[in-house]
């Protein structure tokens, strides 16, 4: 199990308690960020930050409970590889292979080799521990950019579990 001590992670959750000022990506559709890390202490941290930056942030301490997360309209994925229930890589490789969902790699290896094996079995970001928060929110937003500018053949318009059908005036909301 990987300890980060908590002063690694910035806690910005805080500074967003002013009236006059909120956090950029707020609106009507939030983001739908799931966070797999089996610290719950950094869990919490990241989902208190993400939470204050605007996103809709779930917890999943384990493999298992993420999986139960995917029919939620995820939008990206923060994932840890090393999980007490099972390989985050395969777990990578199986978003990669059957959903369209953007994974960001959240970990202590920070060898080229295991960069380089994160990234080619599907992950789309690889982010080691230690970071700071607003470099990996940085990295979330612009990953999300790029996959909502990639325009559907359908020309779907696509936010969180709403589906917009153009073409046919047809609006599906799921979940």
């Amino acid at each position: 199990m990987e300890n980060i001590p908590e002063t690694e992670v910035e806690d910005k959750s805080e500074q967003w308690h002013n009236k006059n000022h909120t956090p950029k990506g707020r609106g009507i559709c939030m983001d739908k960020i799931l966070v797999v890390e089996d610290n719950a202490e950094l869990s919490d941290t990241l989902c208190r930050n993400l939470k204050a930056e605007g996103f809709t942030p779930y917890a999943a301490l384990s493999l298992a409970q993420a999986r139960k997360y995917l029919d939620s309209g995820i939008d990206l994925c923060l994932l840890d590889i090393n999980m007490p229930d099972g390989d985050g890589l395969a777990f990578c490789r199986g978003l990669s292979e059957n959903t369209a969902i953007p994974v960001i790699l959240l970990t202590v290896r920070d060898e080229a080799h295991d960069m380089v094996q994160g990234l080619s079995i599907g992950a789309d970001d690889y982010v080691t521990k230690p970071f700071r928060m607003d470099i990996l929110v940085s990295r979330i937003r612009a990953l999300l950019r790029r996959v909502r500018n990639r325009r559907p053949e359908d020309g779907s318009l696509y936010c969180g579990d709403v589906c917009i059908v153009v073409v046919k005036l047809f609006c599906n909301i799921c979940g």
